[in-house]
């Protein structure tokens, strides 16, 4: 495998082999082609969500799932840990997450996240993939 998902799917092997975390990529899009930069810009953001997960989330699992919606590439991120609270966000947005808002401007991307019952976070990345910015 090899470009975007194949990165996630190391990054997800490495996890699991040093037992951090039980990690699963699944991918709804066998052959997703991007621009290397678009690839590398949700790899970042891919990484920075995952790295959160591992620190704040106390979870014990971890989903990266890929999949098409219409003209749009969705990367769900979901873990099993307990959530965030979306009333103090604001408060604590480190620099991860201020830095995956950024990112997400350069690919006209858009991102949110929600507290899944009973336990744990989805955080949704949304980009065009059919345009000349980020598809090919």
């Amino acid at each position: 495998m090899e470009g975007l998902i194949g990165a996630v799917d190391s990054l997800c092997d490495q996890l699991n082999e040093r037992q951090i975390i039980n990690a699963e990529v699944i991918n709804g899009i066998p052959n997703l082609k991007l621009l290397k930069t678009t690839e590398l810009t949700l790899y970042r953001m891919i990484q920075e969500l995952t790295t959160n997960t591992i620190r704040h989330a106390e979870a014990t699992e971890l989903e990266v799932k890929f999949e098409k919606k219409g003209e749009y590439l969705n990367i769900e991120v979901r873990d099993n840990g307990k959530g965030i609270d979306k009333t103090t966000i604001n408060k604590v947005k480190g620099i991860g997450l201020t830095s995956i808002d950024t990112r997400l401007k350069t690919i006209d991307g858009t991102f949110y996240f929600e507290n899944r019952t009973p336990r744990g976070l989805k955080s949704t990345i949304s980009i065009p993939i059919n345009t000349t910015k980020n598809g090919k």
